[in-house]
Formats: C-alpha cells, structure tokens, sequence
C-alpha cells in the first residue's frame, strides 16, 4: 500500500497539549479518520474573522444539527438496547434462555455507524472553529463511553448465559445441526466452542472508533477503551433439538448499507462556490474510500448457510459499488482539486478489485461448501430426530414396520457415504488451499464427522431394540397363546370327558381311549411351557420407557452405546441408573462414576427379570398342572365307571343263575367270584 503524509497546523487549535498533527494513510489507526479532509478545508478556505462567509456558516450549522439529531436517534437505540439487555439478564437469572441478543447487536451496530459519522463531522467543525464545537465533542465522547460501557455489559450477561447445557452437549458437536431444525438458527456448538464464534456486529475498539479523530479530538475522549466484545452464538436445545437465535439476527447480518457517493450535480444548488462545491465532492469521495476499506477489512465469512449467503450478498454490494466508483473518479478529475494526484493513488490502492474478486471467490467457494454440508446434515439429523423420539415402550406393537423401516435406513445411509466422503473432500481441499474462512470449513467437516458416527450409533441402538421388543412381544404373544390353548384345553376335558352312573359302557371305553391320546399330546405341550418359562427370565422391560408409568425407585439400566457429554461419560455396556423417565426421549441418568444427566433414553436397555413376564410363565405353568390334574380326575372317573357297570353287571348274572345251572358249572364259580372281586375293587378304587 503506498503511503503518503499530509499534515496541518489549525489557525486556532482547540486541543490540548498539541497544535498539529500527522496522520499516515497506510495506517490502521485512521480508516476512520478523513484523509486529507483538514489539509483541503485549509487550503481552500480561510476562516479569517473577517472572511467568514455566510454559505460557509449555514453549511457547518447544517453539519451541526445532523450531530445533533442523530446523537438523539443513537440515545434512544442504546436506551431500548439497555432495555432488551435487562430483560435478557432478569430471563437468565431465571433460568430462562435470553432472546435479545441479535436485537441488541443490531442497535450497537447502528449506533456505531452513527458515531463514525459523528466523528467525521466533529472534525470539520472543529476545523471550521464552529462554536458549538467543545459541546459537540463531550456529547459524541458521551456517546462512544456509552456504546463501550453497552458492550461490556453485554459481555458479562451473555457469557453467563451461554454456558454449556446438557441439552446442548447431547450431540457434542451438534451446535451446526440443532441450527438447521429451527429454520437455520445460529446454536452453540459444545465441542467446537468458542473457536467457532464469530462476531453479529463490527467490533468498537479504539482503533476504529477513535481514529477517526485527530489528536485533539482523541484528547477530549476517554483515552481507555476495552476489547470488544464479541457475541457469540445463542446458546439452545435439539431434539428438538431447539430456540437459537431469533430470526432478527439474521436481519442484523444485512444490516450492511453501501452507500453511493454524491454527485457533484447535487451538490450545485446549495449556494456554494465551485471551489466549495469542488472540495465537498472530494471530501465526500474521501469519506466514500474510507468506507469501503472499512468493509473490505470487515469481510466476515459467516459460520452456517444463512450467515455465508448473506456476507456473499453484502461483498456482491461491495464489489459492485468498487465498481460503480469509476464513473466518480472520472468526475473527480475535472474539479482540479489539489492533492487530487495522491487521492487516486489511495483510492486505486484501497479498492482494489483484485482482493475484491478473491474475496468473492472465497465467499463463493464458502457458499458451495456449505450448502452441500447443510444439506447432508439436515438430513443426518432428520434421521437422529426420528431415531431419538421413537416410542420404544409396551404401547408401540408396530415392530415389524419399523423393521423395514430400517432396512431401508441402512440402504440409504449405505448411498449417503458417497456424498459425505464427497463433500469431506471438498473441507479437506479448501484447508490445504488455506481458505480464509478455516473455522467454519472446519466446524461442518467436524459436524459431518460427528453426526455421521452418532447416526451410525443409533442405528446399532435401534438394531439392538428391534431384537429385544421383537422378543419382547413374541413372548407375550406365545403366553397368551398357550394360555388361550390350555383354557380351551380345559373346557373341552369338563365338557367331553363328563359322565354317571346313565353314560354308555361303549362310550366310555372309547373316551378313554381317546383321554390316553390327549395325554400324550398334553405331555408334549410340556416343553412348550417349559420353553416360555425360560424366555421369560431374558425378556427386557418396556415399560419403564412409558413415561406414563413413573418409577416408583430408581432401576438399573445397561448402555448399548458410547455417549460422552460436558456432564457426563458413558461407554457401551456400563451399567447405569435410571434416575427419572418423565420424557420418552430423554432420562435423568446417573453413570457407574456417579455423574447425573438428561441422556436419550435410545441408547439404553431396561435389563430383565420383567416382572410381568415371569409372573406371567408362573401362572401359565401352574395352569398346566391345574389342566393335567383335571385330565387325570376325569380319566379316573371315566374308568370307574366303566367298572361299575361291569361290578354290576356280574351281580345281575350271579342273580339270575338257578341251582341247576349253578351245579352244572362248578368250574366255572371261582372265576365268576373272581372277576368280580375284581370288578367291585375296580368300582371302589
């Protein structure tokens, strides 16, 4: 940059402790300042007692009640500023998240551009030897304490507010992703942190508020003026993950207004000489320079789409303006003002078109990273947002559909590699090139990174709950199924096998017959209890998953993956607490070291014994036995019977025999005694 020096000794110095001063254009302490504008002021004209002329007082009283006027527009901006910021402070102190921050940041950054006017226009009328001049700068030295002690004060409330939550650490990285679930919504990133953060509204230091002033204006100000304070992105929660930023924040990002510098025709019909209207025109020219610098120095790269698209548009402003600018110059030209030489070297050397157009590569370049970024990781997260609220509870049967679901899943995620490891490249390009935009290349690779690792996760997780709710319900199906076969088992034993004293001999040896069979067949139904009375001790709890189901005391719960918070470290397989389940999708956990914290509740498993599920193989194995009991009791019964009938029989035979046929068959007595010995054992028994 070349560099050239001006200097001038002010026919009456109002300042302090010194009556000239030098100013250097290459340097950072006077982007601000207004180069050259004293040396022409003095120059061109003579502010003898007796010169004064009137056009030249209305102009300076003009200059003055724009400070004026404006200086209450700003007063007003930092008094609703305060405002928002109380109530912003009173919300923390609350426990609530703080909603004013963009908002706020919107009125420093108008009240900044107010004060670099301000600053301008103090300095021509402290030059000018206006006699409001002293007044003007107290009020504009008021003005820029305020706006500091504003800053600060924002620092200090904000910092507090945006601590880390768990709600924001679930993801770890997620800060990126919570962002596109709310409409693009700026969020705190946990792990990237405040590497990540960038700043809403130009910084107020003294090097770009102050320079403006020569040394006698900096004399009157306050000479100490702290960092600035650099706000950083709203802190929220996912899933829904979230509140963020409000979208005013996103206006302030556009707040950016580029200015056309006057035309010298607009400057012809306010009564000025063409030696006044010359000057002013190059004066303005000047300011004009400044200003662009200023933009150029301030390009911000933004940290997610909406922030990038919206610099992208404001440089595209810039550029565009750099542009239009030749056609001043050429007007410029004509006016023959002194010093006109080195004012087009500055503005040659200052608009540079080519950092201008690396600039809006760079942006561009940015913005096509981005959005591809943006849009795997809405995706990414979509799927994480299903996954995570999933009702894995006894009151969701609808396994085989989630089943397929993820299945289907599985072959997306299988295509989505490709444009993940696509898009990684391209991060990966843009950091060797040494893109100036680092941290926000960065913050979506690692976002990339850690999204798809966590979405891979929950797929484990899922896989894991579609086995144990499949088992889950397989058993409780094949319960009630048995249960159902041994009841009709038992109807059917009371209502066949039911018989007296009127019931046919022939019949009854057929259904006992047929009672042998289906003893057998009750004798293999066996191992079919057996077999439920076994899956029941490996069979998971689901309803402590339903939040409508509040634990009466804490239960153990087993982790089926990694998860890591600021809070909290938990690894697959710990064996943790289950603290609290009022949410379905997230629970107040406490690990194996101790540590409490709201965890989703996918990436745990509720280990048997389940209650219900061994009650319930308990009460179906006694009812087997109550049904294998009630067999046996009427088989028994049947049998009697039968032999009542028989015992009755041979009585009825013994009874109608005669002596003779009695004594024709002596032989036969002992076997008849016999057979009904036997009969009358039979029918006791």
């Amino acid at each position: 940059m070349h560099s050239s020096s001006y200097s001038y000794r002010s026919s009456d110095s109002v300042f302090s402790n010194t009556t000239s001063t030098r100013t250097s254009l290459d340097s950072n302490e006077n982007l601000l300042s207004v180069h050259c504008g004293p040396t022409l002021i003095n120059s061109c004209i003579s502010f003898g007692n007796e010169s004064v002329d009137r056009h030249r007082l209305e102009m300076l009283q003009q200059i003055a009640s724009r400070v004026q006027r404006d200086s209450i527009i700003c007063e007003d901006k930092l008094i609703l500023a305060r405002n928002a910021l109380q109530s912003d402070s009173k919300r923390l102190e609350s426990g609530v998240q703080f909603q004013n921050e963009a908002e706020i940041a919107g009125y420093i950054l108008e009240c900044e551009n107010l004060l670099r006017q301000h600053v301008i226009d103090v300095q021509i009328l402290i030059d000018g030897r206006y006699y409001q001049a002293d007044q003007l700068v107290q009020r504009v030295a008021k003005l820029r304490d305020e706006i500091v002690a504003l800053r600060n004060e924002c620092s200090s409330v904000y910092s507090k507010g945006r601590m880390l939550t768990t709600e924001q650490t679930k993801l770890m990285i997620s800060g990126i992703t919570q962002s596109l679930n709310s409409g693009f919504a700026q969020t705190l990133n946990p792990c990237l942190n405040s590497g990540l953060t960038q700043s809403l509204t130009p910084s107020l230091t003294s090097s770009s508020v102050t320079s403006g002033l020569s040394s006698g204006m900096t004399s009157r100000l306050t000479p100490s003026v702290t960092p600035a304070y650099t706000p950083g992105f709203p802190s929220t929660l996912i899933p829904n993950f979230s509140s963020g930023v409000e979208p005013n924040s996103l206006q302030t990002l556009k707040l950016m207004q580029i200015r056309k510098p006057l035309l010298k025709s607009s400057l012809l019909d306010q009564n000025l000489t063409e030696e006044e209207v010359n000057m002013k025109f190059v004066q303005d020219l000047l300011n004009w320079v400044d200003e662009m610098q200023v933009q150029l120095d301030r390009t911000e790269w933004g940290s997610d789409l909406p922030s990038v698209e919206s610099h992208l548009e404001n440089h595209k402003n810039v550029h565009r303006a750099i542009e239009e600018f030749e056609s001043s110059l050429k007007e410029a030209k004509s006016s023959e003002v002194c010093e006109f030489k080195n004012y087009k070297i500055l503005t040659l050397t200052f608009l540079s078109k080519n950092t201008s157009r690396n600039q809006e590569r760079h942006l561009d370049t940015l913005h096509n990273f981005v959005t591809r970024a943006t849009n795997e990781l809405i995706w990414l997260n979509e799927k994480e947002e299903e996954e995570v609220a999933y009702d894995w509870s006894e009151k969701n049967t609808s396994i085989a559909r989630k089943k397929d679901y993820h299945a289907e899943l599985m072959r997306e995620l299988d295509q989505k590699e490709e444009n993940i490891k696509s898009v990684q490249e391209i991060a990966e390009q843009l950091l060797l090139e040494n893109h100036p935009a680092r941290l926000t290349i960065e913050a979506y690779r690692a976002a990339m990174q850690t999204q798809w690792s966590w979405i891979l996760q929950l797929c484990q997780c899922v896989e894991q709950h579609i086995r144990e709710n499949t088992a889950y319900f397989e058993f409780f199906n094949d319960a009630k199924g048995a249960t159902d076969s041994l009841r009709n088992l038992k109807d059917a034993i009371q209502r066949k096998y039911s018989c007296d004293r009127s019931s046919s001999v022939h019949k009854l040896e057929d259904l006992i017959q047929e009672s042998m069979e289906e003893k057998e067949a009750l004798l293999q139904y066996k191992s079919t209890v057996a077999s439920l009375m076994g899956r029941a001790k490996a069979v998971v709890q689901l309803k402590p998953r339903n939040p409508d189901c509040p634990l009466k005391t804490s239960i153990p719960i087993k982790a089926i993956c990694d998860y890591r918070q600021i809070e909290i470290t938990i690894y697959k397989e710990d064996e943790c607490v289950l603290a609290n389940n009022s949410h379905r999708a997230k629970w107040k956990v406490i690990s194996p070291t101790g540590n409490e914290a709201m965890v989703p509740s996918v990436c745990f498993s509720v280990p048997p014994p389940n209650k219900d599920a061994v009650d319930f193989a308990n009460r179906l194995e006694q009812q087997y036995q109550n049904v294998l009991t009630l067999w046996h009791e009427s088989h028994v019964n049947m049998r009697s019977v039968v032999s009542w009938h028989y015992l009755v029989s041979e009585i009825d035979r013994i009874q109608a025999s005669t002596v003779a046929s009695v004594s024709t068959r002596v032989h036969v007595h002992p076997r008849t005694w016999g057979t009904l010995w036997v009969e009358f054992e039979s029918a006791l028994n």
